[in-house]
């Protein structure tokens, strides 16, 4: 129960932190999944989340906000 609990609390941290660091864009911009995953785990270094998780977060929240990714994280 208790690690269902942290598993919860730290999506929820990466996604306050993807939706933070994709508010300093603008629609239509271009987002490097490499630069916001650096930007994200200092703003949240105690996420859990894999990289490959909040890339998913990222992909998901810039399309929505009608922004391009480009994938260079690796």
């Amino acid at each position: 129960m208790i690690h269902a609990r942290q598993g919860m609390s730290s999506e929820f941290e990466a996604k306050h932190a993807v939706s933070t660091v994709l508010s300093h864009y603008g629609s239509r911009d271009v987002i490097s999944t490499g630069n916001a995953l650096k930007a994200i785990r200092v703003m949240a270094p105690l996420c859990r989340e894999t990289d490959e998780d909040i890339v998913g977060l990222i992909v998901s929240e810039a399309t929505g906000r009608t922004m391009s990714v480009v994938f260079d994280h690796r």
